[in-house]
């Protein structure tokens, strides 16, 4: 029986000394590998997060291009009312202008000298 325990620890002492480099450089190309995968995990994120701000920066830009074009038609649209109103006014005071310039020369007319 003694002899057994001792091939058995020489056994259990061997494959121990020879697992032990293998499961070191297990852990070692473990902790590469995770390297690698937070690197690249990294890159990956870093790459969305810059296409997205590029596409967002796009969009913005688009909103403001249509958005200031809806301000200019709004802008033309101000300046023509304006200008009809304005030519209205013209008109009704030429022809009040002309009614007052009637009505004072009847004024006029009808005074007892």
């Amino acid at each position: 029986m003694q002899g057994f325990l001792t091939i058995t620890r020489f056994i259990a002492a061997a494959f121990w000394s020879a697992w032990s480099p293998a499961v070191r450089s297990g852990r070692a190309s473990r902790c590469t590998l995770r390297r690698r995968l937070a690197l690249e995990l990294r890159r990956r994120v870093t790459d969305s997060a810059a296409d997205l701000q590029h596409a967002v920066a796009n969009r913005l830009a688009d909103v403001v291009d249509r958005v200031a074009d809806v301000a200019d038609g709004v802008a033309r649209q101000g300046h023509a009312v304006r200008d009809a109103v304005a030519d209205a006014v013209g008109r009704g005071a030429h022809a009040v202008s002309g009614a007052a310039h009637d009505v004072e020369r009847f004024a006029k007319a009808s005074k007892t000298e």
